[in-house]
């Protein structure tokens, strides 16, 4: 009688060892199977936020307090071009460039004053931020043409109305 309690007790043990292991890694899969919808979802709502912008290219321009949609795009980003036009030599350059969004201040930080802030936010890049030969730059956009990824641009002027 005790062998055959060990036996099933031995059974009873390696089955939940067995099904465990199936149980945690079918659990585990829904769980990130849900954050990846959810993920997928608040992507789409700013491709269809983005997208609307295409499309009404006379809306009123936005201003501050932001939409919280338009403050998490800007939260996420890193990188911006810059498109600087010499207009005596009739050239331009375009810059691809690290900025730092601080949504507390609705503003997005190239400046000198804000140089801790802005390496704070990008510790992988103390050699593009902080050194002797290395200004920052505080740029007000006064107008601009934006591109979603379907190569759909409006224009922008912070005096439209």
């Amino acid at each position: 009688m005790t062998s055959q309690n060990n036996q099933s007790t031995t059974t009873a043990l390696t089955l939940t060892l067995f099904i465990l292991p199936i149980l945690y890694l079918t659990h585990r899969q829904k769980k990130l199977s849900a954050k990846r919808h959810a993920y997928n979802a608040e992507r789409e709502k700013e491709r269809a936020f983005l997208h609307n912008l295409t499309l009404h290219p006379n809306m009123q321009p936005l201003r501050p307090p932001l939409p919280d949609i338009v403050r998490t795009i800007l939260g996420r980003c890193r990188f911006a071009y810059l498109s600087t036009m010499d207009v005596d030599a009739k050239s331009s350059h375009l810059s691809l460039m690290r900025f730092t969004y601080l949504a507390e201040e609705e503003l997005t930080v190239t400046a000198e004053i804000y140089r801790e802030a802005h390496l704070k936010n990008n510790p992988e890049y103390p050699q593009f931020i902080v050194g002797k030969d290395i200004a920052m730059l505080r740029v007000d956009v006064l107008s601009a043409r934006i591109c979603n990824i379907n190569d759909e641009v409006i224009k922008w002027n912070v005096e439209s109305k």
